[in-house]
C-alpha cells in the first residue's frame, strides 16, 4: 500500500469518531427540539383553549347582565337600543341580539337582524338547538360587516318569573379574536431561535 493511500486512510480514521460524534449530537439535539416543540405547542394549545374558555365566560356573565335591563327583559320598544349602547362598549362583538327557540331574532344591536325579510340563517338554527351555552361556527350575516363567531347564552329569566325561552346572541368578531390570540401567543422560547 502506498504511503499517500496509509496518510488517506489514517486521516479518515482519525477523523470518523468526531464525525460520528457530531451526527449523534445533532440527532439528539433534533429531538430534544421537537420534545420541546412539542411541549410549546401543547402549552399553547392549552392557553388558546383557557382563553377562549374566558371569553365564553365572560359572554354567560353578560347574558345574565342583559337580562336584567327590563328594555330586553320584556322585549320592549328601548331593546334594541340598549343592546347597540352595550355593543358599541363592548369592541369585541359584531353585535349583540335575543332570539327566541324558533330563530327569530326579536331585538339586535343591528337593525336588519330582526327585520321580517331576514330569514332564520343556518348557524343560528345550529346554535339553538344545543341545549346550553353553546359556540357556533364561523359565520357572516348582512348588513354585519366581517365574519364572526356567535355564541348563544339560554338568557336567565328575569327574577326566575316564568317566560318564554330566549337566548342572547353575542357575535365575536374575528379580527379581535385574531388579534387576542396572537398577543397571547408563546413566542419567546430561546430552543426554538436557534
Amino acid at each position: 500500500m502506498r504511503l499517500s493511500t496509509r496518510l488517506v486512510l489514517l486521516i479518515l480514521g482519525c477523523l470518523l469518531p468526531i464525525v460520528a460524534a457530531q451526527v449523534y449530537t445533532q440527532v439528539n439535539l433534533r429531538a430534544e427540539r421537537q420534545t420541546q416543540l412539542g411541549r410549546l405547542a401543547l402549552r399553547q394549545a392549552e392557553l388558546a383553549n383557557s382563553d377562549l374558555t374566558s371569553i365564553v365566560d365572560g359572554v354567560t356573565q353578560l347574558a345574565v347582565a342583559i337580562a336584567q335591563f327590563s328594555e330586553v327583559a320584556t322585549l320592549g320598544p328601548g331593546c334594541s337600543d340598549r343592546l347597540t349602547a352595550l355593543q358599541r362598549g363592548l369592541p369585541p362583538y359584531r353585535f349583540l341580539a335575543i332570539a327566541d327557540p324558533t330563530g327569530r331574532l326579536s331585538c339586535a344591536s343591528t337593525a336588519m337582524l330582526t327585520e321580517p325579510a331576514y330569514d332564520r340563517p343556518a348557524w343560528l338554527a345550529d346554535l339553538l338547538a344545543a341545549p346550553a351555552t353553546t359556540v357556533g361556527r364561523l359565520a357572516a350575516a348582512p348588513g354585519v360587516d366581517g365574519a364572526f363567531l356567535p355564541i348563544a347564552v339560554r338568557m336567565p329569566p328575569p327574577n326566575d318569573a316564568p317566560g318564554p325561552e330566549r337566548y342572547v346572541i353575542a357575535a365575536l368578531d374575528l379580527r379581535w379574536l385574531t388579534h387576542h390570540l396572537q398577543e397571547t401567543k408563546l413566542d419567546h422560547t430561546p430552543l426554538l431561535a436557534r
